[in-house]
């Protein structure tokens, strides 16, 4: 737990960091016809890469971004619960180069801001490749964005050299559950049903079995939506 605290605190994970970077954040407000741009130094890349690793110092599965005639404020979903982060508060116009770094970052039209979009990307951050779900909703104040983060770590994932016993009695499972989930997994027709909140591993569970499915001699087909 301490080197988990210490190594977000070293990535500007902590809420103290993030409020130093808001006090620093200098855009320039950008003209009627063109969004406003990040500065050159990069403040706006940080000022995201801060509040991503606070979310997940905080355990946050969500980060709702909601705009305000005053700016943007933060609210936070911890274990199904939204909680609002009443000392932080992102400046109107850094919080509008903000959303502009979320969407060239997931690929979205940055010349659109009349109309929802969705898409995702990719953040590698020290404990594995953090993925963030994206969905931008126009309002009276600007736009909404929201986050839905997911962590990947690597060593989730069995390698050929691991069983599948060892992987799923890494992610938690007693053998009793393992036994389980291989007589399902062994079956030739069926349907299996895995429930469970956000942020329990349902995602970690299915990729893991997914993976022991898999050979050269198996059609795995994933049905999503969103796809992960």
């Amino acid at each position: 737990e301490a080197i988990r605290q210490a190594a977000h605190l070293a990535y500007n994970g902590s809420k103290l960091s993030l409020q130093e970077l808001l006090h620093s954040v200098h855009v320039e407000p950008a003209r009627p016809e063109s969004p406003p741009v990040d500065t050159p130094s990069g403040e706006i890349p940080r000022l995201l890469n801060a509040v991503l690793c606070h979310a997940l110092a905080e355990e946050a599965s969500d980060i709702h971004f909601e705009p305000e005639q005053r700016g943007a404020t933060i609210r936070l979903r911890v274990h199904g619960a939204l909680r609002q982060e009443e000392s932080i508060t992102i400046p109107t116009t850094a919080y509008c180069a903000l959303v502009r770094r979320v969407k060239i970052l997931s690929g979205l039209d940055i010349t659109k801001s009349d109309e929802p979009q969705e898409s995702a990307f990719e953040y590698r951050i020290p404990e594995g490749v953090l993925r963030a779900r994206v969905s931008v909703l126009p309002n009276i104040s600007g736009e909404k964005l929201v986050l839905r983060l997911s962590l990947s770590n690597q060593s989730a994932t069995p390698s050929h050299e691991q069983s599948l016993d060892q992987a799923l009695k890494e992610l938690g499972m007693s053998p009793d559950q393992v036994e389980i989930l291989r007589a399902f997994l062994a079956l030739e027709s069926g349907c299996a049903v895995l429930s469970g909140p956000t942020g329990s591993g349902k995602t970690t569970l299915l990729y893991t079995a997914l993976h022991a499915l898999t050979n050269p001699g198996t059609n795995v087909v994933t049905l999503e939506d969103p796809v992960e």
